[in-house]
Formats: structure tokens, C-alpha cells, sequence
């Protein structure tokens, strides 16, 4: 390049630039954004009813530990403003819909950096200790270390019944792990004791880091900007078969308690966090208050919730079947027939214009020429959005339109 060019750029970029604008001066209604967003979720729809279409029990109470790569790589500002602030913000509404969606599941959080691994949160911390724990992370000097940071984590699992989904998620921002030993015996031991690791990187691709994610059945993935790194974080959400039980046959017998509600007139002090409170919940064991559930009982340690959580944690393993795409039916009820001034769909009887199509969730108009982004209940065959069709198989778990 010249130097009396260089606000320009090089040659090749150059002639990018005057394609791409001849492309978008030849089609004049394209919609880059609106394009690029549909895709998005269709990708996200297709990753969604592949681990649906698995009906192998998923387990139903999961003790997930989070790893933060706190290393000085995390002030990059390539998401903005830096990648820790980013992570902070999305992890902090990962949690949240964690125990929405896994009510009966643990969640703690650990960070890396400086060659070390230090607990942030435990596995009894609430989603609100844990975000305010969260909040106060602070970039670390030196290099993060997988390995103390996996190390880290199966001592915690040591604490865990044999009855639980052990897993480990790791947002990772460096292009290297300064580890004390050797990491592949640490992955024996995670293969030995049956626990599953996922690493988000927000780099790029390390070989030790996919080894692991291989090695472990867990999966490896690069976050291409900041939408992408929160849909990546979105699918470990929902439980995935546990290893454990695709080798154990026998059935176990998790022993819960169901609190009773009360609402005391005069404010009496949490088992819990120490506090007063008007609204507790009372253990069935040994009687003493916690401030909210699901949660472990303080004094007794036993496990107290309420039917709701045992549902909501229920249906992951009777989920709603997936949805056909309008585009690939063949033995639904949509007809296309002549009447008037033109083609016209008949579903379930009803006559529809041929422009779009009303979703059944949201009533928002479908453009039938994109059957690709239009859903059909298999049951019911009421037609959904592509936004509609996955908050139902996320969030909702359940057809609205069906009995």
C-alpha cells in the first residue's frame, strides 16, 4: 500500500466496496438487517428441534459451574465497550432464565486469571448474589489457566449427589491457558466422573480448548459479535441427556421438602441471609424460614420446593413437539384454490388473502412467499412466527392453541 493512499485502504478492499455498493444500488428494497436477524433464527429454530428431537431423558436437576476468563484480554473493546462488560450484562440474564427454566438446578461462578481460579459464587447463592457478585469481577493481570479453573470445579462437584447433572461452561477471551501440569490427565478425570464442558470463545479457535469440549461430549463455539455470544449462551439453557443416566440404569430418589407460605405479622429472621422478613417459607423438617424457594434448607439441608418447580423441571423431558416448517408440508390442511381475483389458502377451512398469513401467538401478518420462517403446530396445525415458535419451545414449553 502507498503511503499517500493509505486512508484509503488496499486495492482489493477497494473493489469490495464498489461490488458490494453495486449490489445495493441494483436491489433497492433489500433489507440487510432484517435478512441477516431471520437467519439468525432460523439457525437458532434448526439447533433448537435437533436437541428436541433427542428422547432420551435429559436430567432434571443440573449443577452448572461458570468459568470467566478474567485475564487482561477481556479489556479488548471489539464488543463494546469492552468483552467483560458484555459478558457481565449477558451472563447476568443467562442466570436469570437458568433457574427460570431449571428451577431445581444449582448454578456457581468461578474466574480465571494471573495462572489461578478463585470462586466468585457458590452453588447456594440466589440469581441475585450471584449477579451482585457478578457485578464486582475485575479484570485480572497474567494469563487465565483452564486447567486450575477445571480443577477448581470438579472439587466443587465433589459435594454433589450422585443423582445430578454435573457441567461446565467456560467464557473464554485469551489465545492461551497457563496450566501447572498436565491438562490431559485433567480430562481423564472429567471423562471419569461424567462431566460435560462447553467453552464459549470470544477470540478464536484453540485446539485445547475444542479437545476438551470433544473429549467431555460438550461443544465448542466461536462468538462472532455481540448477538451471536448471547445466542451461544442461550443454548445452555435448556438440559442436555446426562451422562450419568445414559449409564446407570437404577432409578434415584431425590428426598424434597414442600414449604408451607406464611405471612406473619410481625417480621421474623431468614434461616438463609439473616434478614427479616413478613413472607417466609416454612421448612417441613425443622421448621425454620427461608426467605424463598427452591432452595436448600440452611439448618437441615434439605432440598425445598414447590409442585410449580417440579412441573416447570418436568416438561424439559415431555417437550412440545417440534414444529414443520410451512415450506417442507405435504399432509397439512393448506390448500391453494381459484376464486375471485386470484389464488387464495384455505387453512382449517378458513379462507386466507394470499399476502400474508396471522400468527396465531403474536398476530402479527407473515408474508407467505417466506413459508421458510412460518411454523405449523403438527397437532393442532395452527401457523406461528418464527419468534413465537421459538418462545414456545424455550419459555413456554407448551401450544397455546392446543387442548
Amino acid at each position: 500500500m502507498d503511503s499517500e493512499n493509505e486512508g484509503e485502504g488496499y486495492a482489493w478492499e477497494v473493489g469490495i466496496k464498489k461490488d458490494v455498493i453495486d449490489m445495493l444500488t441494483k436491489e433497492e428494497n433489500i433489507n440487510i438487517a432484517s435478512d441477516v436477524d431471520m437467519v439468525r433464527k432460523f439457525e437458532r429454530k434448526q439447533y433448537m428441534d435437533k436437541m428436541k428431537a433427542n428422547s432420551q431423558t435429559k436430567s432434571m436437576i443440573r449443577y452448572l459451574s461458570i468459568v470467566i476468563d478474567l485475564s487482561s484480554s477481556m479489556k479488548n473493546t471489539d464488543m463494546k465497550p469492552t468483552r467483560l462488560a458484555v459478558t457481565k450484562v449477558h451472563l447476568m440474564k443467562f442466570i436469570a432464565n437458568y433457574f427460570d427454566q431449571n428451577p431445581l438446578s444449582l448454578v456457581s461462578v468461578l474466574g480465571t486469571g494471573n495462572g489461578r481460579a478463585n470462586l466468585i459464587s457458590d452453588y447456594f447463592s440466589s440469581p441475585n448474589d450471584h449477579c451482585d457478585k457478578l457485578k464486582e469481577a475485575e479484570v485480572q493481570e497474567g494469563d487465565p489457566s483452564v486447567q486450575n479453573a477445571l480443577e477448581l470445579s470438579m472439587a466443587q462437584f465433589k459435594e454433589v449427589p450422585r443423582y445430578a447433572f454435573k457441567e461446565v461452561l467456560i467464557i473464554y477471551s485469551s489465545m492461551i491457558t497457563c496450566d501447572p501440569g498436565n491438562v490431559f490427565e485433567t480430562i481423564d478425570l472429567l471423562k471419569e466422573n461424567g462431566i460435560r464442558v462447553s467453552i464459549i470463545s470470544l477470540s478464536a479457535a484453540v485446539f485445547i480448548l475444542q479437545k476438551i469440549c470433544s473429549e467431555t461430549s460438550g461443544e465448542f463455539s466461536v462468538a462472532k459479535d455481540n448477538t451471536h455470544f448471547e445466542e451461544l449462551l442461550q443454548r445452555n439453557l435448556l438440559p442436555k441427556v446426562s451422562l450419568s443416566i445414559s449409564e446407570e440404569k437404577d432409578t434415584l430418589l431425590v428426598k424434597m421438602g414442600f414449604p408451607k407460605k406464611n405471612i406473619v405479622s410481625q417480621p421474623v429472621i431468614c434461616s438463609c441471609h439473616k434478614l427479616l422478613n413478613c413472607v417466609v417459607f416454612e421448612c417441613p423438617k425443622c421448621k425454620s424460614y427461608q426467605c424463598d424457594v427452591p432452595s436448600f434448607c440452611k439448618v437441615c439441608g434439605l432440598m425445598l420446593a414447590s409442585s410449580a418447580h417440579l412441573t416447570r423441571t418436568a416438561q424439559h423431558n415431555n417437550p412440545v413437539d417440534n414444529f414443520k416448517i410451512a415450506d417442507d408440508l405435504s399432509d397439512t390442511k393448506i390448500t391453494f384454490h381459484k376464486e375471485g381475483d386470484g389464488d387464495h389458502i384455505m387453512i382449517e377451512n378458513q379462507e386466507i388473502p394470499p399476502d400474508f398469513i396471522t400468527c396465531k401467538g403474536c398476530e402479527k401478518q407473515c408474508n407467505t412467499k417466506d413459508f421458510k420462517y412460518i411454523s405449523i403446530c403438527p397437532k393442532c396445525n395452527s401457523y406461528f412466527c418464527l419468534d413465537c415458535d421459538i418462545f414456545i419451545h424455550e419459555t413456554l414449553l407448551s401450544c397455546p392453541m392446543c387442548d
